[in-house]
């Protein structure tokens, strides 16, 4: 019997050069064992042409779009023609289309929705504030008002037609219905910006549900790595960004060294971005040479073999969505710390969180609680199961039967 056909759309997804999205790959194998769909990948944004990564045949999508994105309502139409052409091409009839899920861009899932009114239209975010998605931030309403203005009557307009409207976490929830947010970015908007954000009412979906970023536990398990050796490993793997921490486990670490509290510390960061010069220029101003070392992106697959390497993870990032890579790193038995603003928080026990949750930025905090665990290592736990199976079953049940 002929399957019915689930769409997942996505601008991120791996390939052999690059190693970003490896959350959705890990989500298309999860939804391909649930069994009840033909899944088709399209990766949006990519001029390349389609190709395989590990066994899933992804689908490449060309994009029209301004720069920083600022005008999409101007290619809504063309975007979704484009899509329409290419799923003919592959054969796909838009009336064997039950799910279309669009990951970021929801003009896709707009798109089938409107040539096929019986399509569960599902839109997920890795965002958790609403000014990131609908590019508020880029165009500051103190200077571009009219656009903004148009930009969320836009968004609105589109995301209200979606059946399910998919968030990270109950911080997402919480903060889904404000245009700028809590903590440290939030506080980097003028009041007068704030006051024109506060004329926006809440967009209102007609579903929310919130859908936590699993693990495969196939691939992501302990594991002995082999002979370690006589030192004390902290890793961090993340792009270098201004908001994701580095600089603060940077910091935490001259603390560390110039007491002598850890023999032997090593400290790994493994990614790239804006922020990497920066640190590096921190690291041999201040002669951590010997203590960090700076690491070039991993494949996602060959990721759970770095983890394993690791002592004790650490990213203190303080405006994340719902960060994969802590959850991997757990996955693989090594405990992680991170802040108090990240919605990580809601998956560790309460009576757990004062040992793996420091103050945003608080360096000192940081080093005092790395000393702690060296000390007292204590075991990591979760209060659900982060398998992604089981959290795509759960999905598949809540928002799409």
């Amino acid at each position: 019997m002929k399957k019915p056909i689930y769409l997942y759309i996505t601008p991120f997804f791996p390939s052999d050069d690059n190693w970003r999205g490896g959350y959705c790959f890990d989500a298309v194998e999860a939804l391909k064992q649930v069994g009840e769909y033909d899944v088709y990948v399209l990766r949006t944004g990519s001029a390349s042409g389609d190709y395989n990564y590990n066994g899933v045949h992804v689908y490449c999508l060309k994009r029209l779009k301004l720069p920083f994105d600022c005008a999409p309502f101007l290619f809504t139409w063309i975007n979704g023609m484009i899509l329409k052409r290419k799923l003919k091409k592959l054969g796909v009839d838009l009336h064997d289309v039950a799910v279309c899920h669009a990951n970021m861009e929801p003009e896709y899932a707009y798109a089938i929705k409107k040539a096929n009114p019986r399509v569960k239209a599902i839109w997920q975010t890795h965002s958790h504030w609403m000014g990131a998605p609908f590019s508020l931030w880029v165009y500051r309403l103190g200077i571009v008002k009219g656009l903004t203005d148009i930009l969320y009557l836009y968004w609105r307009k589109m995301l209200e037609a979606m059946d399910v409207v998919v968030l990270l976490s109950q911080l997402h929830v919480k903060q889904f219905g404000k245009a700028y947010p809590d903590g440290p970015l939030g506080r980097e908007i003028d009041m007068r910006e704030q006051t024109l954000f506060k004329k926006y009412r809440s967009i209102k979906p007609k579903k929310t549900i919130v859908f936590y970023n699993g693990i495969n536990t196939e691939v992501f398990k302990r594991e002995e790595c082999g002979e370690r050796q006589n030192s004390f490993t902290i890793g961090c793997v993340a792009n270098f960004g201004p908001t994701k921490g580095q600089m603060t486990l940077l910091r935490a670490t001259k603390r560390l060294v110039d007491a002598g509290a850890i023999p032997n510390l090593r400290v790994k960061l493994i990614g790239s971005g804006p922020m990497l010069e920066t640190c590096k220029a921190y690291v041999v101003k201040n002669g951590l040479d010997g203590s960090v070392e700076f690491i070039s992106e991993v494949d996602h697959l060959k990721l759970p073999e770095v983890y394993r390497s690791f002592d004790l993870f650490v990213l203190p990032t303080w405006q994340e969505g719902f960060c994969c890579t802590l959850v991997e790193a757990v996955g693989c038995g090594v405990p992680a710390m991170t802040t108090k603003a990240v919605s990580f928080r809601e998956v560790i026990p309460e009576e757990d969180q004062e040992k793996w949750l420091i103050t945003p930025q608080d360096d000192a905090e940081l080093a005092e609680k790395i000393i702690r665990y060296y000390t007292e290592r204590p075991a990591f736990k979760f209060n659900r199961s982060m398998d992604i199976n089981d959290l795509w079953h759960e999905f598949i049940i809540e928002s799409v039967v």
